[in-house]
């Protein structure tokens, strides 16, 4: 497999667990206004939980942008060889 399907791989591994993180915080906040749990304390789980997948989220999407653009990169770098464009 190449990098740009590796990357592609990642990615939708990504939007896959973010839909199940989705559906989690979903339940949580259901069970919260309807059971009598300790709701500070799955509050604050529920915090941490979206604060760290936001981390995660952006960490995804920095990575996703400087793979792009090594890829143009390269891209360029291999016409450039290609097209004996270069000094020696």
């Amino acid at each position: 497999m190449n990098m740009k399907a590796n990357v592609g791989i990642l990615f939708m591994t990504v939007q896959l667990l973010e839909k199940r993180v989705t559906i989690f915080v979903n339940t949580a906040e259901r069970l919260l206004t309807t059971e009598h749990i300790s709701v500070s304390h799955v509050q604050q789980e529920l915090e941490r939980l979206q604060a760290r997948w936001a981390g995660l989220r952006s960490q995804v999407s920095d990575s996703k942008r400087l793979i792009d653009l090594s890829v143009q990169y390269f891209t360029l770098v291999e016409e450039v060889y290609s097209t004996n464009l270069y000094f020696t």
